[in-house]
């Protein structure tokens, strides 16, 4: 693997070291590295890890280099998301990191705003809420109503399980997004326990593996209120294509989930989070088979007996209370249990493109 670094970087520790990993994003990248090198909070180093990218963003890279002495460069060979900020990692010195997908963008005033957040409290991390945009729309995700503050180890580990997913009572799937984009981390730790990504060819999704190992060691967070972060679904990006064998692979995130848990939480604990969230990966596992399905004309029917047949979800499906759950969750996965293959493609199609 190789790579190039532009070492020109002034020696006085940046605030905040932003890390944007960048693969075939010319349409976009403007708006993304624009977007952070206008941040109100000016003392920070923005790291772009270029990932082989086969377009006009290599030479992009550069040119914002020449222009803003803030920027680095990394030039690798294709290897994917995570790979790519780790990469970042490995020359970042800021007091703080922060994640960038180069397809999205981000508000002005992200950075002083979560920072001074983080100085206030001493916080470990701090999170946001986001805006999603699609089709010309726009969403805002709000996991707190207000500026919430967790103070303390066993505050921290509630969070931590909560993040996995919530209890079975809980009317959301997921009560807080794993997405590291939103957040501030500080450095110190991320360094002392060398906590790096999984590379997302491997186990799919490589957020939530890396802020649970992360959260091992945190003592306090911060979730603000307001939604700073700008996530846009495009057509081209490093983190959001799909494929059979994409979902297939989740089975092994849902095993090295487990196996993280293990060593922080006695099974009594974590069981019931732990079954819900691997509801939740069967639910957009469905999802994506179900669009495949219908876009190259395949058998649903069959593909939904393969992915319910696993044995992690199998296991899941006969053991969670699902009567303790709300009604629409109660029916979607019952009708999973039982095996009524329409009925879940109908709830799929009367759900698809909203939140469960």
């Amino acid at each position: 693997m190789w790579y190039r670094v532009n070492k020109d970087f002034e020696s006085m520790q940046p605030k905040i070291s932003v890390i944007i990993p960048v693969y075939k994003v010319e349409k976009y990248l403007d708006r993304c590295v624009n977007s952070v090198l206008n941040q109100t909070l000016k003392d920070i180093e923005v790291i772009l890890i270029d990932d082989g990218s086969p377009d006009g963003c290599p030479a992009m890279c550069e040119e914002y280099k020449k222009k803003d002495n803030r920027v680095r460069v990394i030039h690798k060979e294709n290897g994917g998301l995570g790979y790519a900020r780790n990469s970042g990692l490995e020359i970042a010195t800021g007091e703080y990191i922060a994640f960038v997908d180069s397809d999205d963008f981000i508000e002005e005033d992200m950075y002083e705003s979560l920072y001074s957040d983080a100085i206030k409290y001493n916080a470990d991390v701090v999170f946001s809420n986001v805006k999603f945009y699609k089709d010309g729309k726009t969403t805002t995700r709000e996991d707190v109503e207000e500026q919430t503050v967790f103070s303390g180890k066993e505050a921290v580990k509630s969070f931590l399980l909560d993040m996995v997913a919530p209890l079975p009572n809980e009317c959301r799937d997921v009560k807080y997004m794993v997405s590291v984009w939103r957040a501030l981390y500080r450095f110190d730790i991320i360094k002392t326990h060398f906590i790096r990504f999984f590379s997302e060819r491997e186990i799919v999704s490589e957020d939530l593996p890396f802020n649970i190992e992360f959260l091992k060691y945190s003592e306090n967070i911060v979730y603000s209120d307001k939604a700073f972060y700008n996530y846009c679904y495009n057509s081209v990006s490093l983190s959001k294509t799909a494929s059979f064998e994409k979902y297939d692979k989740m089975v092994g995130l849902v095993k090295l989930i487990k196996s993280q848990l293990e060593e922080l939480f006695s099974y009594s604990v974590y069981s019931l989070h732990y079954y819900r969230y691997v509801l939740f990966v069967l639910r957009i596992s469905l999802l994506g088979d179900l669009r495949i399905c219908r876009e190259q004309n395949m058998n649903w029917r069959q593909q939904f007996r393969r992915r319910c047949s696993n044995e992690v979800y199998a296991e899941v499906l006969a053991a969670y209370p699902m009567g303790k759950m709300p009604l629409k969750f109660r029916l979607f996965y019952g009708f999973i249990r039982n095996g009524f293959s329409f009925a879940v493609k109908g709830m799929l199609m009367l759900l698809e493109g909203k939140r469960l």
